[in-house]
């Protein structure tokens, strides 16, 4: 693994980590609140097939907290400007929830960045109901409440059926998670805002699209109409919550392995 925080334009310092040594190049780009640990999976089932980049977005992780408001389109710039510091495109970009949102913007304004995407459990365009989640998420992390935005979190990431057959998950998922408040409190306005819905019809690159058959919070409605937008795009359901990478790690790896191959 090669590790390097890559400046980018405005003195953001953009943390990434490389894997493996050869074949097509995977970009894992992460959602609100996550750093690049949460594809830990991925990396382990495909770093022997591919070789894998992944970016902790601005105000998570390893990467430093600027000032916010953050936009997605800002946030497209960092992934644009890690990959092209790294030497490494173009890349097969698979984002989740924030990341896909991420995505959406990557493609349209680096399309040279990028030969594939796959956009898991996102959105195109602000919503009423996501836009009242989020700006609840964002007043948790302001005032510091650590405890109820993770509490918050897992029961929006995960289906019933997930944790009732692994109740273990909930003390786990509490425990170990780390959020940068701060970071977080600016990338919920950055979901909040985005909207994407009109440029989608520039992303000309095959896209999939996955959907959580139990998302309560991208709701499957919300991935169709930004998937027939898109004009080539197929579409995978999962029955899983909002986050098909947790629940269903090896399904969904051999799942983007098989895309990224173009199966």
């Amino acid at each position: 693994m090669e590790a390097r925080t890559v400046t980018v334009d405005d003195g953001t310092g953009i943390y990434t980590e490389v894997h493996g040594k050869s074949g097509p190049v995977l970009c894992f780009v992460a959602g609100l609140g996550d750093n690049l640990c949460t594809w830990t999976s991925q990396v382990e089932a495909l770093v022997d097939q591919f070789q894998i980049v992944l970016i902790d977005n601005r105000g998570s992780g390893n990467s430093t907290t600027p000032p916010g408001p953050y936009s997605t389109q800002r946030m497209a710039d960092d992934a644009h400007q890690a990959i092209l510091a790294l030497g490494l495109g173009p890349v097969i970009a698979i984002g989740v929830s924030m990341g896909g949102a991420i995505c959406q913007h990557w493609a349209t304004r680096y399309p040279e960045d990028i030969e594939r995407v796959v956009l898991s459990s996102t959105w195109s365009s602000p919503d009423v109901i996501t836009g009242v989640l989020f700006n609840h998420w964002k007043g948790l992390a302001q005032r510091g409440d650590r405890q109820a935005l993770i509490e918050s979190l897992l029961v929006f990431c995960y289906s019933p059926d997930y944790l009732l057959a692994r109740p273990e998950t909930v003390s786990e998922f509490i425990q170990g998670e780390t959020i940068n408040l701060e970071g977080f409190t600016h990338a919920a306005v950055a979901c909040c805002e985005h909207d994407a819905a009109s440029l989608l019809k520039k992303i000309r690159q095959p896209v999939l699209v996955t959907i959580g058959e139990y998302d309560i919070l991208i709701r499957s409605d919300l991935s169709l109409a930004l998937a027939r937008e898109l004009p080539q795009s197929r579409i995978k359901f999962m029955s899983t919550g909002h986050m098909p990478s947790w629940e269903t790690p090896v399904a969904y790896s051999q799942m983007v392995a098989e895309f990224a191959r173009g199966e």
